[in-house]
């Protein structure tokens, strides 16, 4: 097993020479992402079957918890695609595309995400941002980093939820309540602990926080934007661009993230409506047997 540091990035290592089919030594890779806060596995050819078993030697991994993600034969896959099989989509097309840190809106949120590009466009990078969120907290003003210490984030999934054939019919009210059902907001320390390393970071996004404990929604709304404006200033941001055969392992800790705009698709910024190039991307959370934060969940 070979390590390099991802040329051009902060943060991130390269690992070679491990076959994940016959096992390795993933406690090493996990102590990778310890330091490291993402791990990318070259070289891999794994069936749905491997990569399911891969993740059950890196964690305890997790469905998502809408089905409509699932992958047919694997629930454990969240498919995201534009591809159509037989006639019939497979997984939910466009996903990811807004600053969020996976399954933040959980009470228990699921730590680890592992992503494995299937179908990759050529006219058009596929890339995923990064935001480094121990950075963005260590170079905050004191104000903002003291106002953030004793916070509570609200957060929940209702603004990103995608509309299902099923749910024509129903007005905002009505969806919005179906969602709350399913998962109603969660609180989570604005700022938390890394478990492993104790390193303090920011711990929230724009996809996901909808609000803060005790404050109006005005104040809120203001103080939130302009912590998320501070968080995606470029110094903070770290794209990486995927290859067949990658595998890519982070921690949402760390990060919060988004998929990378596909320059030749749908593109709303220049009105230019061309047929999208195909992309199929299987991913999969897992928890990785510890909290949150050191100081434990929200409660």
């Amino acid at each position: 097993m070979n390590i390099t540091p991802c040329a051009g990035h902060q943060v991130g290592v390269r690992i070679t020479g491990l076959d994940t089919r016959t096992g390795g030594d993933m406690h090493a890779v996990i102590a990778q992402l310890h330091r490291h806060k993402l791990v990318i596995l070259k070289d891999q050819q794994l069936n749905e079957q491997q990569f399911c078993d891969l993740s059950r030697a890196l964690g305890d991994p997790v469905p998502y918890l809408q089905q409509n993600y699932h992958h047919p034969d694997h629930p454990l896959i969240f498919v995201s695609s534009n591809i159509k099989k037989d006639g019939r989509s497979m997984g939910v097309a466009r996903t990811g595309g807004y600053w969020h840190s996976d399954t933040s809106f959980l009470a228990s949120p699921v730590p680890l995400t592992l992503l494995y590009p299937q179908v990759i466009p050529t006219q058009s990078r596929r890339t995923t941002l990064f935001i480094d969120m121990e950075r963005v907290y260590g170079a905050m003003p004191v104000s903002m980093r003291t106002r953030l210490d004793s916070a509570r984030f609200i957060h929940s999934g209702k603004w990103k939820y995608k509309v299902r054939k099923e749910d024509v019919g129903l007005d905002l009210s009505e969806i919005l309540a179906l969602i709350h059902q399913v998962q109603p907001p969660v609180l989570h320390p604005a700022v938390i602990t890394h478990p492993a390393t104790g390193a303090r970071m920011l711990y929230g996004s724009r996809g996901f926080t909808v609000g803060i404990e005790g404050w109006s929604s005005d104040e809120a709304e203001a103080f939130l934007d302009e912590v998320f404006t501070f968080a995606e200033r470029p110094e903070f941001i770290e794209e990486f661009q995927w290859e067949l055969g990658d595998i890519i392992l982070w921690d949402n800790r760390c990060f919060a993230h988004k998929a990378g705009r596909l320059a030749h698709a749908n593109d709303p910024v220049k009105g230019d409506i061309q047929t999208e190039e195909e992309t199929l991307v299987y991913r999969i959370i897992l928890n990785d047997r510890l909290p949150l934060s050191a100081s434990g969940p929200a409660s």
